[in-house]
């Protein structure tokens, strides 16, 4: 049996220790920052392992393109010929959000695919985003919680 006893004082006392942890998880931007950067990792990944880290590899190159790439010295994977798609992503912290975005403009067609392009994902799926974000977040509300209360949460 567990007995917890708490007098008037403890209650007060624990009450406000509360009410400090809700005011300090309203800002909560060193969560919303790791979020930006495991999603810049991801992204990165995705490039390192031709997009099999998300999931689903991309889909290989046609027989000319690999060709061409090969005749001019590129890498024969997917995405990468000068490195600039896989290097230009910014990570943009605002109030309470977190927006990761490539600054090329023409990454949404090799993101979503094309006609003529397939899909080759480079950002996680909202499933594997929102897994990603309540992890984090979980974690620091834990630990913020832990630490004001000195008491081990699990």
């Amino acid at each position: 049996m567990i007995v917890i006893k708490m007098n008037a004082a403890d209650i007060t006392i624990s009450a406000q220790k509360l009410r400090n942890v809700h005011q300090r998880l309203l800002g909560l931007d060193a969560a919303y920052k790791k979020i930006g950067t495991l999603v810049f990792q991801f992204v990165q990944r995705q490039f390192q392992s031709s997009g099999a880290h998300g999931g689903s590899p991309w889909a290989p190159l046609k027989p000319a393109t690999l060709a061409w790439k090969r005749k001019h010295g590129y890498s024969a994977k997917p995405l990468i010929r000068t490195g600039h798609l896989r290097q230009a992503w910014d990570i943009d912290l605002g109030k309470n959000k977190v927006t990761v975005r490539s600054l090329v403009d023409y990454s949404g067609a090799h993101q979503h695919g094309t006609r003529h392009l397939p899909a080759r994902p480079m950002l996680p799926t909202e499933a594997q985003a929102r897994e990603l974000a309540v992890r984090t977040l979980s974690a620091e509300v834990r630990d913020e919680i832990a630490r004001t209360l000195s008491v081990s949460v699990r």
